[in-house]
C-alpha cells in the first residue's frame, strides 16, 4: 500500500500526464481510485493515507455487503479499529 501510494506522489509531482495516466491504469484496486482523487499539487502524506483508506473501508464493506466484522478481517484490523475509521471517515 505504501509503495502505490509513493509511487502515485512520485508521478504526480513530475507532472507529467502522460505517466500518471498510465500508472493509474497499470495501479490496480484501490491505490489506483485514491491516486485519481489525490490533487496533484497536494503532497501531504496524511491526506493521501485518508483518501487511500477511506477507500479500502468502502471496498471492503462493499464486498462483504455490510458485514463489518469480515471487513474488518479483510484490512487486517480489529472490528473496533474498522468501526471507528468509519464514523471517522463518515462511511456509516
Amino acid at each position: 500500500m505504501e509503495n502505490a501510494l509513493e509511487r502515485a506522489l512520485v508521478l504526480r509531482r513530475r507532472g507529467d500526464r502522460a505517466r500518471v495516466t498510465a500508472g493509474r491504469r497499470a495501479a490496480r484496486g484501490p491505490a489506483g481510485a485514491a491516486a485519481a482523487r489525490l490533487d496533484a499539487d497536494d503532497l501531504s502524506v496524511k491526506r493521501a493515507q485518508r483518501v487511500l483508506e477511506a477507500d479500502l473501508i468502502r471496498r471492503a464493506l462493499e464486498r462483504t455487503q455490510g458485514n463489518r466484522t469480515r471487513a474488518a478481517e479483510l484490512l487486517e484490523l480489529s472490528p473496533r479499529a474498522l468501526l471507528y475509521k468509519i464514523r471517522e471517515y463518515g462511511l456509516e
